[in-house]
């Protein structure tokens, strides 16, 4: 029975299969068989690296934002703006949830305005009746918006 690692062409058939080329090689330059990576060996991967992520996906988006835009003709109860924290405050005629969204507390057009006082300015939503009205209303020429029962009353005239 012949067990030393000769070549293929001149090996003399035996009963046991010729051991792997990196074992013949580490008998002939006495290297332990603990190192066979050293001399080539590779071993590849069946499967793709999955990889990892971070927070697994979250949630989906809220829908925040802008829902009706400036002259825009909203009815009592409409969303205007939904919002986290007032990045929009309420102005006329415009009331704000618990989850701070702004919405209609009457009927009229959307108007976005910015108030200045000190060295701080906000950004202000509210709703005027006619179109060409601006914000923030000059009171002393104009009067209050009031309505009651949905119907302005500074149009109304008393007898």
């Amino acid at each position: 029975m012949i067990t030393s690692c000769t070549s293929a062409l001149t090996r003399i058939r035996c009963s046991t299969p010729a051991p792997p080329a990196w074992q013949c090689l580490s008998r002939q330059l006495n290297i332990p068989w603990a190192l066979p990576n050293a001399l080539g060996q590779i071993r590849t991967a069946t499967k793709r690296a999955g990889g990892s992520i971070k927070n697994h996906g979250g949630s989906a988006g809220r829908r925040l934002g802008i829902k009706k835009f400036s002259d825009e003709f909203v009815t009592p109860g409409s969303i205007i703006v939904r919002q986290r924290g007032t990045k929009f405050h309420p102005g006329q005629h415009v009331l704000m949830g618990r989850d701070h969204t702004l919405y209609a507390a009457v009927p009229g057009y959307v108007r976005f305005y910015i108030q200045t006082s000190g060295r701080f300015s906000r950004k202000y939503v509210g709703l005027v009746l006619d179109r060409g009205e601006r914000l923030p209303r000059d009171e002393a020429e104009h009067g209050r918006s009031r309505y009651f029962g949905l119907v302005e009353l500074n149009g109304v005239e008393t007898a």
